[in-house]
């Protein structure tokens, strides 16, 4: 049986949401049997109107040898259609099969739709967070709104704080507001919410979270579904046990944030025996600290691409040596 969907699948009907400019990537998967050649079809076509688009109709085909499990994957790239409209283009994908009497497809996950966003016209609103993480002691957290595309006539977009385990007036003072660009204005505006710092050090829980969202936006700008509200992390650096994360993250000295360091390894399949991961404790060493860990497979299968490894990790009083996971590739 052969699948349609993304590396991280969304539901039966797949849908994913890119801009003008970049590259949509699909993966087809065959399951549950992988006996003798097996080959599909697939088109690429845009639902939205025909004329001036982002992407024009393409077809090809996609075969399986005797015995292959492996993914197969399709580029869709998408152009600027220099075209200031619509907002939102939509572009379907299906697959079908290619031999009559040989039924391969998967008539459940046959299709994917995406979603390209006009960069053109009056562009697409995100928010992010300046930082990953806020310490409490810092006062304030700063969040990133921007205006993506080539900014033609003038946008606006209001902006509000929610409640997530951290609490207005109790962690964080409760914010709403609004912003505004004029025409040709793409420059990023930056939104401050005040943290709540009790002082109060304590064992327990050390990590809190409020969100950002934007909401109410002109007409003529869209918000970006991938990134229109964000999660913003509170870390109580008073928290007397501390923290674990994997290094080289640190608390900066300067604005008292935690830094995320490069996480990233890049290995050679059948060259490199494994991967090795340092956890740090910080901001804290009184009482026994324990975590466990595991490793999960993405695009990378485990059994196939890496052999899995889980555990548990444990520092004692006083304890802020570092520890090492080994990941066997």
């Amino acid at each position: 049986m052969l699948q349609c969907r993304a590396p991280l699948p969304l539901s039966s009907q797949l849908c994913l949401t890119h801009t003008e400019g970049e590259t949509a990537l699909l993966e087809l998967t065959r399951t549950g049997g992988f006996a003798g050649l097996v080959s599909i079809r697939y088109t690429i076509e845009n639902v939205t109107r025909t004329g001036r688009n982002s992407f024009g109709s393409t077809t090809g085909t996609l075969s399986w040898a005797d015995g292959d499990a492996s993914p197969k994957y399709v580029d869709v790239p998408l152009k600027f259609d220099g075209d200031t409209g619509p907002l939102l283009e939509y572009v379907r994908v299906v697959i079908s099969d290619v031999e009559t009497l040989l039924s391969v497809v998967d008539t459940q996950r046959d299709q994917a739709f995406i979603t390209i966003i006009d960069q053109e016209g009056a562009g697409s609103l995100t928010i992010e967070t300046l930082h990953g993480t806020f310490t409490e002691s810092s006062g304030f957290a700063q969040l990133l709104v921007r205006r993506h595309g080539t900014g033609l006539g003038r946008v606006s977009v209001k902006y509000e704080t929610m409640d997530g385990d951290a609490m207005q007036d109790v962690d964080f003072v409760q914010k709403r507001g609004s912003l505004s660009w004029e025409d040709g204005d793409t420059s990023d505006r930056v939104v401050t919410v005040d943290l709540v710092n009790d002082g109060t050090s304590q064992y327990g829980l050390h990590f809190k979270h409020m969100f950002v969202k934007l909401l109410n936006n002109s007409r003529n700008a869209f918000l970006d579904p991938r990134a229109m509200m964000t999660a913003v992390y509170i870390l109580d650096d008073s928290a007397m046990t501390g923290f674990v994360t994997f290094a080289p993250s640190y608390i900066s000295a300067e604005d008292k944030t935690v830094r995320d360091g490069p996480v990233v390894h890049r290995v050679v399949e059948g060259s490199d025996s494994q991967v090795d991961l340092t956890v740090t404790r910080l901001g804290g060493n009184q009482g026994n600290m324990s975590v466990r860990y595991r490793t999960l497979g993405l695009s990378a299968e485990e059994g196939v691409h890496f052999t899995g490894a889980y555990g548990l990790l444990r520092w004692s009083e006083g304890d802020t040596t570092e520890r090492t996971i080994s990941c066997p590739s």
